[in-house]
């Protein structure tokens, strides 16, 4: 048994004395091309990355907001400083200090199938607030009951 160890030690040794120079020189291309290649790479692949979904339990309470805005509009939105600004609303005006709100819709507003939005198209779902429609191109109203 130590015979073959021996061997095998001499045999390595003499196939390392041989091929030292192409060993090291491997070894050190090898290294300069993985180290190269971690910093060429991001710069080759200038791709943007695209989130296309969330996980997670969500119900309409709790989704982010990003995703709200790209399911549909409000009447009207918030900027980054939290005043409104007009979104499908293009005014508003409260009455019965603050109890009635009066929305006047964008006329230019569409449907992606190009028909206009009118007020009977909105939909609001509070439990103790009244919706009536005004003009049915223009304006709907929302009061508390009385």
């Amino acid at each position: 048994m130590f015979r073959k160890l021996r061997f095998w030690a001499k045999l390595l040794i003499a196939f390392l004395s041989r091929f030292k120079k192409i060993i090291f020189g491997g070894i050190i291309f090898g290294l300069a091309l993985f180290l190269s290649l971690n910093f060429i790479k991001p710069n080759l692949n200038k791709t943007k990355t695209e989130t296309i979904g969330i996980t997670g339990r969500y119900h309409i309470g709790n989704l982010p907001l990003w995703i709200l805005q790209l399911i549909g509009s409000g009447l009207v939105g918030v900027d980054q400083s939290g005043n409104l600004t007009a979104d499908i609303a293009t005014s508003w005006e409260q009455e019965d200090e603050g109890k009635t709100w009066i929305f006047k819709l964008d006329a230019n507003r569409t449907w992606h199938d190009g028909t206009q939005l009118k007020a009977s198209d909105l939909t609001f779902d509070f439990p103790d607030v009244q919706y009536e429609i005004q003009n049915p191109d223009t304006a709907s109203r929302l009061s508390r009951p009385r």
